[in-house]
């Protein structure tokens, strides 16, 4: 229920997820978010290896390779540069290009 935009981020600052949403841009949030969540699940497959959740962590992370082929599709169709295309894949930046490893 914020009445601008500014109001918005100062909502978003105070809560425990306040990282994702950091960028200037927040056209890209979602691109953040499912980032973020790529990281959480890979982390968890990682480390609850005899848990339900690392199951449902490997298909989550399974969906995002499938988000991210289709991701490449388009990209190609529009002829996006390189630089650009990897800015729309989740999972591939490096660690130095996100805020926090979790």
């Amino acid at each position: 229920d914020a009445p601008d935009r500014e109001a918005l981020l100062e909502i978003l600052s105070g809560c425990p997820y306040s990282e994702v949403f950091q960028k200037a841009d927040e056209r890209l949030f979602d691109l953040e978010v499912l980032e973020w969540l790529y990281r959480l699940h890979y982390r968890m497959f990682q480390q609850k290896v005899f848990t339900i959740a690392s199951m449902l962590s490997y298909l989550r992370i399974r969906d995002t390779e499938i988000r991210n082929v289709i991701t490449l599709i388009e990209c190609a169709r529009y002829r996006l540069p390189e630089e650009q295309q990897i800015g729309y894949m989740i999972g591939w930046k490096a660690p130095a290009q996100t805020r926090s490893d979790l």
